[in-house]
């Protein structure tokens, strides 16, 4: 049973993370910062993609969010669908929510089921969810009330509440706890290393079954690739690309434009030139490093190159998804949604083996001309 969950998981968190340009194009609210007031009621599903999103209001629909930082506080009368960095729902769901990001935190009541994907996730003591739980992470607290079943897989399971059904965890780790406020009325179905610790005060109504870790080879073929823990890497590798591309495009936005223009106009000139550099710079600061006297020099200038590195990686998905909405003429898209789009493709290209590396160097040289080119110039008129 979990085996299928976590699979599903693993579909639901790659749906996620490539609905986000859809929401865009479905009457949306998108900016840096997207905010619904308190005093507010929008009728019918709210789309909203941005660096923060805040949803304080009512939202009679279903809630589509794409951000670096989301926080539902107000009332949501149908599903929430969100992926991002940070997500706290701290309001009331009267439907589903399913959610993908790096820090999940569950504050509210859900009249649903919750299914969520990240690193640390959290269902705080105020948190109420009527139905099924089903969670993989890093670290799961389960500190508020089920209703229903509960399903986990992480590193790291405390459990300090009630379940209204049956327990189904796994963990290759021993790390699985329940506190002294834990009642599951169901049976206890877990699968680790160790056995599980259970405090005095902790009560499970049905049986307690242990299965035994059993370490396999790793599965050949497309699961054996995208298995769990290659999914959340690319998650997180998409999130972080995200916010240093939020930070790059709000602070300076001139210069991302005259980068990517350069970058489509003349591809091949970037290409070179970033190819020239990936090479010529290791070996400069090699040479530099074996003086002795410009060790020191040489590691900034080592630091600097990887920064440049992962920048190049930035804009190469920018252009790419400005790139990508030219050519389907979606005229109301901004640059913040070509990067979204541009990032994602880049990414799920990459993943591809072999072909994907390829694509993601030339990617990287292609960015990476371009960026040198406007220092160049930019050198160019300062000595003027």
């Amino acid at each position: 049973m979990f085996k299928k969950k976590k699979y599903y998981l693993l579909f639901f968190s790659i749906l996620l993370v490539l609905m986000l340009p859809l929401v865009v194009f479905a009457d949306s609210n998108t900016g840096e910062n997207v905010y619904l007031p308190s005093t507010e009621t929008h009728e019918g599903n709210y789309y909203a993609a941005g660096s923060a999103v805040e949803i304080a209001g009512t939202v009679n629909g279903d809630v589509f969010a794409a951000g670096s930082s989301i926080v539902i506080s107000g009332t949501v009368n149908g599903d929430v669908f969100a992926a991002g960095s940070s997500i706290i729902i701290n309001g009331e769901v009267d439907g589903n929510v399913r959610v993908a990001g790096s820090t999940i935190t569950l504050n509210g009541k859900v009249s649903r089921n919750v299914m969520a994907a990240g690193s640390s996730i959290v269902i705080s003591e105020s948190a109420e969810v009527a139905r099924h739980v089903t969670l993989a992470g890093a670290t799961v607290e389960v500190r508020g009330k089920i209703g229903g079943n509960l399903e986990a897989s992480a590193d790291m399971v405390n459990i300090d509440n009630e379940v209204g059904g049956d327990a189904y965890i796994k963990t290759q780790d021993e790390k699985i706890n329940l506190r002294s406020a834990a009642k599951i009325k169901g049976d206890l179905n877990y699968t680790s290393l160790k056995q599980i610790t259970i405090e005095d005060e902790a009560k499970v109504d049905g049986q307690v079954n242990h299965k035994p870790w059993e370490v396999k080879k790793k599965a050949a073929g497309l699961m054996g690739l995208f298995g769990l823990g290659y999914i959340m890497i690319k998650l997180i590798q998409l999130f972080g690309l995200f916010i240093v591309a939020l930070v790059i495009i709000k602070l300076l936005p001139r210069q991302v434009v005259k980068v990517t223009d350069l970058m489509i106009n003349k591809p091949w000139p970037q290409i070179g030139r970033g190819l020239a550099w990936f090479f010529l710079a290791p070996i400069i600061l090699f040479i530099i490093a074996i003086t002795v006297i410009g060790v020191y020099l040489a590691l900034i200038g080592g630091a600097l190159y990887l920064i440049m590195l992962f920048i190049a990686k930035v804009f190469a998905g920018i252009a790419l998804g400005l790139i990508i909405t030219k050519l389907f003429k979606w005229d109301k898209a901004s640059l913040f949604l070509s990067m979204i789009i541009g990032i994602i493709v880049l990414v799920v290209i990459k993943s591809i083996p072999l072909l994907g590396w390829l694509i993601g160097l030339v990617a990287m040289w292609w960015a990476l001309g371009a960026i040198l080119a406007l220092v160049k110039e930019n050198l160019k008129g300062q000595n003027n």
